[in-house]
């Protein structure tokens, strides 16, 4: 038989050495110490810091999951960092509104839907049915050059490769650089091409939103003569200082050098372009020799041509100016296949300025048009109106590349102008930026100066100009010229969390999802709850690759790989279903469609579990699609699966956006 007793002692605490009393029990005379040789105090915390542990754990097990979740749950890398907190609700129309619509969605969404569903029936669907900015697919053609925050200006499909850039997006009427919190590639898609009238084009896929005075609208919904945002003002410059006399040899050799010989050739009537070319070269360890003088041919005079060379009179060998063109890029170019190299987009701003000048004195115009006289008469004025003085700056080469690099250069001084097919030459296409009217002419001479063949015109119009002292706009609206279909090619995307947009071409562009959000939020809400995946993030067309995908499995796939009854068990039965891009897949078998989006609507109708889904299509349109004129079944479930009360129909206005919810 046990015998029990107890008593106390005075002992000390290990951990503070503190004396306490310590309370003993004794068990069939074996003394057992109670305290664990702590005082109350050491107790107390060491039971706190036990608990925070376990708390800790259990929060990491929580994240854990939550992450794993999140990569099985089927939402794209590019909305991995969506979040109501980072949607723009300052548009035009309800769009604020529908946001809060959907975060309430989500926050109300019953974690636990299985015990919801016995005590409260099924959880309302959602239809978002929206014109323009929701689905997947917003994306540009992977030659879309876009701003880095160090001046560089890189392919969107570079930045996909390397994932180590910020870009230029425009923040409350303001262009800065902000962080890309996403970067991927959206696979081959068929695009289009929407040009402007002053020469800015941008390929991207039809849903892809780009900004017009009335909001955000997709590509599919814009036409001929709408107007597009367009960077008018883009104040972003390197930290790179490169030597004087080499950013003049290079713009010079850019303008009016041959770069395809066995050694570099220089051809011009400047005298001062002459000997600033002439003092690079013997800065950079080589020499000029004429080849070819000045000569008459016809009515017009041949320009003489220089050959550089290395010091010990050799064309290639020690010839370091041209070792320097082929690290930079520029050698073997012809005139139609020049570019500007990159380092010249990280210059800073002074030497920028210089590059730009002495590239506009081997081929930029500057001209005035002096008009004497009245105009015609008219109604408005019946005695004529006095003829006005006309100006414009002009560049032109055969590079339609460079053309476009250096419109980009110019916008960095705030300097907006126009390209265009100038003429056709024994079938070479010449390409020209252009800028009219006093108020531009008067912009660029102020920020461009000229010390050679341009200077004494360039400072005769300066005295002509009014001087316009006006502060720029960061953007301007442009009209769409054109809007052509473009072959499948590859597609990329980028997202800014912060802003929801960013500068490809000079032209604003669009990156946000409000469904993604939904998902997000619905996971953040899970505390460790026993449940399975509260949520499924799917586009309709990924759902038929991964069906007919299964129809190609080999003996030993279909014992490894998921089948068509498993991936049917996850869009039946997962508490919630966001059904994305439906409407978007355009195939041929459309029975297969209809037949496939009736098993996922009738069975979720049948389990009591909700859909969100969004489209491009109008409801009508949605219906249609759904089914024929005469089997509309697939709609009429989707629609009672929503709340069917008054207040739950809402619509987007302002940007073409509509959410039903009836």
């Amino acid at each position: 038989m046990e015998t029990l007793g107890s008593s106390s002692t005075k002992q000390i605490c290990t951990k503070c050495g503190a004396e306490y009393d310590a309370k003993h029990i004794s068990i069939n005379g074996r003394d057992q110490d109670l305290s664990g040789r702590l005082c109350y105090k050491c107790r107390e915390l060491k039971d706190r810091e036990r608990v925070a542990a376990i708390e800790a754990a259990r929060s990491h097990q929580i994240d854990d999951t939550r992450s794993m979740w999140r990569s099985l749950c089927g939402i794209p890398d590019k909305y991995r960092t969506a979040s109501f907190d980072s949607f723009d609700s300052q548009r035009p129309g309800n769009v604020g509104k529908v946001k809060t619509i959907c975060q309430e969605y989500a926050d109300g969404f019953p974690i636990n839907y299985l015990q919801y569903k016995k005590q409260n029936g099924a959880y309302p669907s959602k239809i978002l049915l929206s014109t323009d900015v929701w689905g997947i697919g917003k994306c540009v053609s992977g030659d879309s050059s876009i701003v880095c925050a160090d001046g560089r200006l890189k392919t969107i499909q570079e930045i996909n490769k390397w994932k180590a850039y910020d870009a230029i997006s425009l923040s409350r009427n303001t262009l800065e650089p902000n962080k890309v919190d996403s970067f991927y590639s959206d696979g081959v898609k068929y695009c289009k091409r929407v040009t402007t009238r002053r020469g800015r084009y941008i390929t991207a896929t039809n849903e892809h939103p780009l900004l017009t005075p009335d909001g955000w609208k997709a590509i599919g919904n814009l036409s001929v003569g709408d107007s597009i945002a367009v960077v008018s003002n883009l104040p972003i410059f390197g930290n790179l200082k490169q030597d004087s006399y080499k950013i003049t040899l290079m713009a010079y050799l850019i303008g009016e050098g041959g770069l395809t010989q066995s050694y570099p050739i220089f051809t011009t009537t400047d005298d001062f372009a002459r000997t600033e070319v002439f003092m690079a070269v013997e800065l950079m360890g080589c020499r000029l020799k004429l080849l070819r003088d000045s000569k008459p041919f016809g009515n017009i005079r041949k320009a003489p041509s220089y050959g550089i060379y290395a010091k010990n009179g050799q064309t290639s060998k020690g010839n370091h100016i041209k070792n320097w063109l082929i690290d930079l890029g520029l050698w073997g170019k012809s005139a139609r296949n020049k570019v500007i190299p990159e380092e010249v987009f990280e210059y800073t701003e002074d030497s920028l300025r210089l590059f730009l000048s002495r590239l506009f004195e081997c081929d930029g115009c500057l001209e005035a048009h002096y008009r004497k006289g009245k105009s015609e008469p008219t109604k408005r004025n019946p005695g004529g109106k006095k003829r006005q003085n006309q100006y414009s700056v002009s560049y032109s080469s055969a590079s339609k590349n460079m053309i476009y690099q250096v419109s980009h250069l110019l916008l960095r001084f705030g300097i907006t102008g126009y390209i265009r097919c100038q003429r056709v030459y024994k079938g070479v296409e010449y390409y020209e930026w252009s800028t009219h009217g006093k108020k531009n002419v008067y912009n660029f001479l102020s920020k461009i100066r000229f010390d050679g063949r341009l200077s004494e015109k360039a400072n005769r119009l300066m005295k002509e100009l009014v001087s316009y002292k006006e502060e720029q706009a960061p953007i301007i609206f442009d009209a769409i010229k054109s809007i052509e279909p473009q072959l499948a090619q590859p597609v990329f995307d980028l997202t800014i969390e912060s802003t929801g947009n960013f500068v490809a071409n000079d032209i604003i562009v669009h990156n946000t999802h409000l469904a993604a959000s939904i998902c997000h939020r619905v996971l953040d809400r899970w505390n460790g709850e026993r449940t399975v995946c509260p949520v499924l993030f799917i586009s309709e067309p990924d759902i038929y690759r991964r069906i007919q995908a299964t129809f190609n499995y080999t003996q030993e796939e279909k014992h490894t790989r998921e089948s068509e009854e498993q991936i049917m068990w996850g869009l039946l039965y997962t508490p919630l279903l966001i059904l994305d891009d439906v409407g978007k897949e355009q195939r041929t078998d459309t029975r297969f469609v209809q037949r496939k989006m009736f098993e996922i609507i009738n069975g979720r109708y049948n389990n009591q579990r909700p859909i969100v889904l969004t489209t491009n299509k109008s409801a009508k349109e949605l219906e249609l699609y759904l089914g024929n004129n005469t089997d509309q079944a697939s709609f009429n479930r989707l629609v009672e699966m929503c709340v069917s009360t008054k207040e739950g129909f809402h619509k987007m206005t302002g940007e073409s956006y509509r959410l039903i919810n009836q």
